[in-house]
């Protein structure tokens, strides 16, 4: 295993590497300076989506009871 002056050592050599490559480089061109701002897109819900494209949109209003509910419902009421 490489002792801790010997990893620092390296470390110092490769970090003095890479600014002498972003000096010879100008590599502002890599770093964030380069990436453009994402155009912002309107946000549309389903029902909208349906609209727009011509498609169709199934909601479910009904009131949901389970199995178990309707059973002890209709035992208790009889």
């Amino acid at each position: 295993m490489a002792s801790q002056a010997h990893l620092a050592k390296v470390a110092k050599e490769g970090f003095a590497m890479v600014d002498e490559w972003r000096k010879k480089t100008n590599a502002q061109q890599y770093g964030h300076a380069r990436h453009q701002p994402t155009p912002t897109r309107k946000e549309i819900n389903c029902k909208q989506a349906a609209q727009i494209y011509g498609g169709t949109l199934y909601v479910d209003y009904t009131r949901k009871k389970t199995y178990s509910k309707l059973l002890s419902h209709t035992i208790h009421s009889t």
